[in-house]
């Protein structure tokens, strides 16, 4: 009865976790992908500076890593988009309609199932 009693503690704290954590993270959803890497350089190097106290020279050294950072993270969107529509394209030239059709049809029912599928928390960093 203890083990059925801890098991349920378990998941309510682990559902109220998932729950808070969800709430505590704008940073990770939402807007912040939409920024330019020079506004996503100056929010994280601001955050940074906040949290860690950077000093002056610190922050500016910070700040050209991260503008560094997240441009090339850009450029690396951008070649991945670029495979994936080449990539497409090469499959769908071989394919027949049909196939295409089908193709379409079970990546569609792959995003319904992502869509449905609850994000994990991430760990916490120490």
């Amino acid at each position: 009865m203890k083990k059925v009693t801890l098991l349920f503690a378990l998941i309510g704290f682990m559902a109220l976790g998932t729950a808070s954590f969800a709430q505590a993270c704008p940073d990770h959803i939402g807007e912040g992908h939409k920024l330019d890497p020079k506004a996503r350089a100056e929010k994280k190097t601001a955050k940074m500076t906040e949290e860690l106290g950077l000093t002056d020279e610190q922050s500016r050294k910070v700040y050209q890593i991260n503008l560094d950072h997240f441009q090339e993270m850009d450029k690396m969107k951008a070649a991945m988009k670029e495979s994936r529509d080449t990539y497409k394209s090469s499959v769908d030239e071989i394919l027949t309609a049909e196939q295409r059709a089908k193709l379409e049809e079970k990546q569609a029912e792959r995003q319904e199932k992502h869509k449905e599928h609850k994000p994990q928390p991430r760990p916490e960093r120490k």
